[in-house]
């Protein structure tokens, strides 16, 4: 078994992470496949606290990254550094929840030469996690707007099985085998995300450039649309407060949706989109109505006996502020700009 087991490069981006990176690190070391073929590689974006120091506990090779602001750049230059077949893009802040995770995960590449990424089906549900991260968990976003644009990339806790868009080739005990329509695409590529290097090599990859889901919408247009999505789960500790969290949104707004908008391949939103401003305005009215956010609470309720189902509807309404403020923030700043011209 372990000579048909492919090399993995483990790609953690970092910037500040003291708070999690030792628990991410320890369970990746806790794993149950041959260290001879594992490298990790932290990215990092110029941290002024431990995470360092935290690293170099670990058998890793830290890399000056750069673009402190920008993760997504520094997921590029961890492409570039890696060295093995398989990269494994782990974020700071996620917890391999048992020791044969990677097992599992690469299992699809072994059976079907064809897959060319893996993910997990789920995030890990805590009882004893933080509400948020329940939340998150539980409806499997970080977001209401891909919830209801029906483009989150993890299921909730309310279904059983796969229900979102792709082609479902097979599925056995372990995993499903999903073709993605470019056309119906999701969230995919973060936060436990198996990818072969020499297919991500030729989507659109430059640091300043890649993002972790338009780089896949390349590969998608090029026919490299089959995925293995694992009957697994991730941790993500966020370890955000309700506010902290609508201000993370504010950021990526502003920066990947707004100041990027030009070199964005793919969007949740896409404003030429009928279906998108369908979807749009069928979200603000679910948010100003109350009545679905509260319904789906409700459904998740029924199913898992948590208090953090209802975090639902404060999120839609906190979102679309946030989203409001960064368009707004964003429009007024171009027209001084253009003022001083």
């Amino acid at each position: 078994m372990e000579n048909k087991l492919p090399s993995l490069s483990v790609i953690i981006v970092t910037f500040n992470s003291e708070n999690t990176l030792d628990d991410c690190l320890s369970r990746i070391e806790s794993q149950n496949y041959p260290k001879n073929l594992i490298e990790i590689l932290v990215v990092d974006g110029g941290s002024s606290d431990n995470t360092i120091e935290i690293s170099q506990k670990y058998n890793t090779k830290v890399i000056d990254g750069g673009f402190s602001e920008n993760q997504e750049a520094r997921r590029a230059v961890g492409l570039f550094s890696a060295n093995h077949d398989i990269l494994v893009y782990i974020d700071s802040d996620n917890f391999l929840p048992d020791s044969n995770w990677l097992l599992r995960m690469v299992e699809p590449f072994l059976d079907d030469e064809k897959v060319i990424a893996t993910q997990t089906l789920r995030y890990t549900y805590l009882r004893e996690d933080k509400m948020l991260n329940r939340y998150f968990a539980l409806f499997g976003v970080a977001d209401p707007i891909p919830y209801y644009f029906g483009k989150q990339d993890r299921i909730s806790w309310i279904e059983d099985e796969w229900n979102l868009p792709g082609t479902m080739m097979d599925e056995n005990e372990n995993y499903y085998t999903i073709e993605f329509d470019p056309d119906k695409f999701l969230t995919l590529g973060c936060n436990g995300f198996l990818i072969k290097r020499k297919i991500l090599l030729r989507a659109k990859c430059s640091p300043e450039s890649f993002f972790h889901t338009d780089v896949l919408h390349d590969l998608a247009l090029m026919g490299f649309n089959r995925y293995g999505i694992v009957k697994n789960s991730i941790v993500h500790a966020t370890g955000n407060t309700f506010i902290r969290s609508l201000r993370k949104r504010f950021v990526y707004m502003t920066q990947h949706s707004l100041n990027m908008e030009s070199d964005r391949r793919f969007k949740i939103y896409e404003p030429r989109s009928f279906s998108d401003n369908l979807k749009l305005v069928r979200y603000i009215i679910f948010t100003l109505t109350f009545v679905k956010p509260l319904y789906d609470s409700v459904r998740g309720f029924l199913r898992i006996r948590d208090l953090a189902w209802f975090i639902h509807l404060p999120m839609c309404w906190g979102v679309l502020i946030a989203y409001t403020l960064a368009v707004l923030n964003n429009g007024i700043k171009s027209l001084i700009l253009k003022g001083k011209k």
